[in-house]
């Protein structure tokens, strides 16, 4: 199985979710991309990592982009924003069974977007490792039946 996670940048959102999914699960293709190149290269925001070693998880990515062939070769792309989502399915229509928001499992946080903490407090890092990890554990179990 193969799971991509997406945000804009690849520098907080996706790689925290990428990162959390990782710490839950093994054998599973996990990875994280963004579809506006600006970071590309640039090791996770230290903020969110920051937030994510209070919960004992360590990110260690490389804000990298988003491919056609990626997409069409996952089984979930899981995307932070409704906003990305209508794009992507709109770029590639072919993936659109496969494109959900990341709170989509979620029953705390179901349907909601995940908030940019990029230009935000501390704590708005703080709460979006709390709601990827609600989310994702309820994923976790929805693919592991």
């Amino acid at each position: 199985m193969k799971v991509i996670f997406v945000c804009l940048g690849n520098i907080c959102r996706s790689p925290a979710a990428e990162a959390i999914l990782k710490s839950m699960t093994k054998g599973i293709d996990i990875s994280s991309r963004g579809i506006d190149g600006y970071h590309v290269g640039e090791a996770a925001d230290r903020r969110m990592q920051e937030a994510a070693k209070k919960r004992g998880i360590h990110i260690n990515t490389v804000a990298t982009l988003l491919k056609l062939e990626e997409m069409l070769a996952a089984d979930y792309i899981l995307v932070a924003t409704e906003k990305i989502a209508r794009h992507l399915k709109e770029r590639v229509p072919e993936c659109k069974e496969k494109i959900f928001l990341i709170s989509h499992w979620s029953e705390e946080y179901s349907g909601r977007d995940v908030p940019d903490p990029y230009y935000s407090s501390e704590e708005s890092f703080d709460f979006v490792i709390e709601m990827l990890v609600e989310s994702l554990e309820k994923f976790n179990k929805s693919i592991s039946r």
